[in-house]
């Protein structure tokens, strides 16, 4: 599967680095939107937990407010 160019073993990538989570209660279950970096560049990934697994619904390049959004979380 690749979701706007970001695969499953990109999406893990990002997920084990440096991230911040944000959680929406968007269409009716809860995600989470994970901000983190993938080769110098800042992406979301749209999760859902399910039992014991994570569910990767999409991965993306951030929107310039996503981006803006990721770094006032990183520490200075």
């Amino acid at each position: 599967m690749r979701s706007h160019d970001i695969d499953f073993q990109d999406a893990r990538r990002v997920i084990d680095g440096a991230t911040f989570i944000r959680q929406s209660d968007r269409k009716g279950e809860i995600r989470y939107m994970v901000y983190g970096f993938l080769d110098q560049e800042e992406v979301v990934i749209i999760c859902t937990f399910r039992a014991d697994s994570c569910r990767i619904i999409s991965a993306r390049r951030a929107r310039r407010d996503e981006r803006k959004r990721y770094h006032r979380r990183l520490p200075r």
